[in-house]
């Protein structure tokens, strides 16, 4: 009987002592997501509003100016648009819009003066205005000289216009 046995015994020690004990189990990596938060200033919208990103992923961003206003930049400081973001932690990113500015160009033949009044808006440079402000001009001759017309963009034979 021992005979019989000690094969049985010797497969059962073998198999014991060749299997390893608690083989451990790799689990996959765990995967890290971060939230993009996006937004427009006033004047203008981006073409996402962010979401929840895998570590490392790449976003493309797009700001379009409305009607009147122009892209300026973005609140991380970047000026390029579209604008790619690499995620790689929480973030916020605002676009930064501003009214479109035109000039005001007097030049005066004689004597006088152009008085400028605001009448709505305002000016943004002391050489241009914001898009959409009013303005009221007014001719100022001085001595003997008297108003003639307005000429350019804006033909009028008042001294005064809008």
């Amino acid at each position: 009987m021992i005979k019989t046995l000690f094969p049985w015994f010797i497969l059962f020690f073998l198999i014991v002592n060749c299997s390893s004990p608690d083989q451990e189990t790799t689990s996959p990596p765990e995967i890290t997501q971060y939230t993009l938060s996006v937004s427009a200033g006033n004047g203008g919208t981006v073409s996402t509003s962010g979401g929840s990103y895998t570590q490392g992923q790449s976003v493309s961003i797009t700001a379009s100016p409305e009607s009147e206003y122009v892209f300026v930049n973005w609140s991380n400081g970047s000026t390029d648009n579209p604008l790619s973001v690499t995620v790689n932690s929480n973030q916020t990113i605002t676009a930064n819009f501003e009214k479109r500015k035109y000039p005001l160009t007097i030049t005066i033949q004689g004597e006088g003066t152009v008085r400028e009044e605001v009448i709505s808006y305002g000016k943004s440079t002391p050489t241009e205005y914001n898009s959409g402000t009013v303005v009221r001009l007014t001719a100022e001759p001085t001595g003997d000289w008297v108003f003639e017309e307005w000429t350019g963009s804006e033909t009028e034979t008042t001294s005064e216009i809008t």
